[in-house]
This record gives structure tokens, sequence and C-alpha cells, in this order.
């Protein structure tokens, strides 16, 4: 019987690993603002030696709810307060008729008040009411306001750059029979096939008929990390939102304990050691996100102006930065930002190639201009329009690639677009 033998070979391998502050500088820089706010606050209940200051807020105004209160709670009891607070960072305050009409929605955030009515209420003008009603409908979640379903879904294709398409004018001139399932009428008012009306119909199946949703407990609401400010001189800063988070210190009840003599002291000096790590960490944290949304806007500047967004990849942040992909990817995660009456998620402000140094929001552009200047009577196909796009851009642009962004757009093929007519007025 053979007998087994044991033996030790020595080897050598190289390994990464992460120190303990470094683990904790990667969880805090993922953390949006409102997992933050619930992440400082149990860090405080585990360490004494981290105090939270309670300090008056600078945006905090009479007659109205305290909004510094409603940041700090990752989670809201109404999704009407989550309107005004959004209210109140677009335009810095909030009317009563404006707080009147968020409180008068029901359920699933319709309207269904009487705007002749409130006219007579509040004593204003009619334009007034509805100027209220649209600052009220261009808030998060899009088709909050809505007065009918059909509203809600014009609203909603509105949000979504998708005005004049054929999902919008089957809305906008022919929902009746739609909503009644009478297709030959459809059919007939519209002089559409029906394979195209079926593919109006898939865009409309996408859609949200019920602006909020009372079943779902979970849904977090969406709380701006920065605030994008334009200077004089016509250039950028980013300003991140630390009124919103709790002001953490360092006990100073336990930093004199340590003056004291006395022979047991190792407690005082763990607590204190562990709270001046975490705040360096939170502070590393801020200082990280900030340089990435600054590195994102100085390259996005004619995006926030109303323009394109230029082509601005994470791997370009990180080089610039000198910094792993991996910590732009988590500094941008779940993150957003303030800009005008705008709430805009991070990570739109990157955008990569899509063809060539063209990026996917220009190539829609070239794309839509081609089709909306095309011979009506002979429109281009695909094919075509991949090719004159490769001849204006000097770079191989597939039919695939074409189809893509044209069902992106909302526009129809090239049987469809026959004669097309023009597209509605606006909502």
């Amino acid at each position: 019987m053979n007998q087994q033998q044991l033996e030790i070979k020595p080897y050598q391998r190289t390994e990464y690993s992460f120190q303990f502050w470094h683990r904790q500088l990667s969880k805090l820089l993922s953390l949006n603002s409102a997992d933050l706010c619930n992440y400082i606050k149990s860090q405080a209940d585990r360490n004494p030696c981290l105090e939270i200051e309670v300090t008056e807020s600078t945006y905090a105004i009479e007659d109205f709810t305290d909004f510094t209160q409603l940041i700090a709670d990752k989670k809201s009891e109404d999704f009407r307060q989550d309107l005004e607070l959004q209210l109140f960072i677009a335009k810095g305050g909030v009317t009563p008729l404006e707080k009147y009409l968020i409180a008068s929605l029901d359920n699933h955030g319709y309207c269904r008040e009487n705007l002749q009515e409130l006219t007579m209420v509040f004593d204003v003008k009619p334009d007034a009411v509805k100027h209220a009603l649209r600052q009220l409908q261009s808030l998060e979640p899009a088709g909050i306001g809505a007065r009918n379903l059909r509203e809600c879904f014009l609203l909603q294709l509105l949000r979504k750059g998708l005005r004049g398409s054929d999902a919008w004018r089957l809305l906008f001139e022919a929902f009746k029979p739609l909503s009644y399932g009478n297709d030959r009428e459809v059919l007939a008012l519209l002089d559409w096939t029906e394979k195209r009306l079926a593919t109006a119909r898939d865009v409309l199946s996408k859609l949200n008929p019920y602006p909020i949703v009372t079943a779902d407990d979970t849904a977090i609401p969406i709380i701006p990390d920065a605030e994008i400010v334009r200077n004089e001189d016509g250039t950028f800063t980013v300003k991140l939102l630390e009124h919103a988070l709790p002001k953490l210190t360092v006990s100073p009840a336990y930093l004199e304990s340590l003056s004291v003599p006395f022979s047991k002291k190792r407690f005082s000096q763990d607590g204190i050691f562990y709270a001046k790590r975490f705040l360096y960490c939170l502070e590393q944290r801020n200082q990280t996100l900030l340089k990435v949304l600054q590195f994102a806007v100085d390259r996005q500047q004619c995006f926030l102006l109303g323009g394109n967004r230029q082509i601005c990849r994470l791997r370009d942040a990180a080089d610039f930065l000198k910094l792993h992909p991996s910590t732009i990817t988590h500094a941008v995660q779940g993150k957003y930002l303030v800009w005008g009456r705008r709430i805009l998620p991070a990570k739109d402000l990157f955008a990569r190639t899509a063809v060539g140094y063209c990026s996917a929001d220009e190539l829609k552009d070239r794309l839509a201009a081609m089709i909306k200047y095309e011979n009506k009577e002979q429109p281009h196909s695909d094919q075509k329009l991949a090719d004159m796009l490769s001849e204006q851009l000097n770079v191989a642009v597939s039919r695939r690639t074409v189809t893509k962004y044209r069902l992106q757009l909302g526009l129809a093929a090239a049987k469809g677009r026959v004669n097309h007519d023009k597209e509605t007025n606006d909502l």
C-alpha cells in the first residue's frame, strides 16, 4: 500500500487588497444623498464619539415645510411632499395656488380640480392657474398633474421627446376611437396601415397610466446631490448640496476625556480614531464626487444650453483625474444634479461615441434632419440614409444603426413616411 507524502512548496504571488478606509471610501462614494443620510445616522448611533450638529438651514422659509428635514429623510410619507420639494428647489418657493394643486392630487397623481373654479377661489386670472398647472406637470414623475389619461400619455411622450411621432398623433387626433377599440375608424382617420398602427400602439403600451403607483411602498424619492450654477462669465460650477446632509463633528466631551488622567482610556481613543477616519473618508468622498461632476459639466456646456451631448466617456474622466474607472462609476451611479428647473441624472452627462467621433445625440439630429427634408413622394430607405451618413461623417454607418436610432426617434420606415401629414400642434 502506497503511503501519501506531504510536501511543502513555497511560492510567491502578488495580491491587491483594500485597506479598511479604502473600502469605506468606496462605499461612501457609491451612496447618493438619501442613502448617505441614513448611513451617517447609523454611524453616529454606533460610535458615540460622532455627534450630529443641528443647524438652521439656509433654505428654510416661513409658512412652508421644513425642506431640510424632508431631504434628510430617505423616504417621504407622501409623494405630495416630494413634489413641493422639487418645486422649492427649482423656483426657491411654492405659491399657495401650486401648493393647493399638489394637495388636491388623487392617489394616482391626477388633477381632478375644476380650474375655472380655482380662478374665483384664489382671485387670479385663468392664465395664472394654467401656468401653475404647467409647473406641476413639469415635475417628476412624468405625467404628474394630468387631468385625464390622454393628457398623461401626452406628457410622457413630450418628456421622451416624441412630440409629433406616430404615438403622439394617435393620441392627439384619434384618441376617442382608439379608446373604444375601433381600429377601422382610426385607420381611416389617420390613413395608416395596420402595421403602423400596431407600432404606435406598442409605444403607448410602454407608458405608465398611473404616474403614482400607491402599491409600491419601496419607492425612494429623488434627492439631488449637487447643483449646477452658471457664472457671470458663462462658465458652469458644480456645488454639492451638503446642507441636505447631517453635519458631523467629533464629540467635545470625549476629546476632553483624553486629557483627564485615568487608567482606562482605550474606549475613547478608539472611538475618536474611528470618528476622525470616517470624517476623513466623508470629506474625500465629497471632493472626488465634486471633481467627477465638474469634469463632466465642463465638457457638456453645449448640452446644458440646449444642444447635443458631446462625447464624454467614463474612461476619459478616469484618465484626466487619474482615478480608477470603477471609482468614476461609483461616483456617477445613482447621483442627480439640479440644473435650472430640471433634475438630471449624473450619467446623462456622459456619452459614448456612436459612430466615429459623432455622439448618439448628434447622429440622431442628423438622421432627423435628413428625414424631415427628404422628398415625401420618395422617402429614403434605411440603407440610403446609412450611405448618406457615411458620406457626411466619412465613417461607415450600418443600416442596423440607422434603424435603431430611427425607432428611438419614433419615426416610421420609408413606406410609412410617404405623403406623411404635417406634425400636430404643441400640447
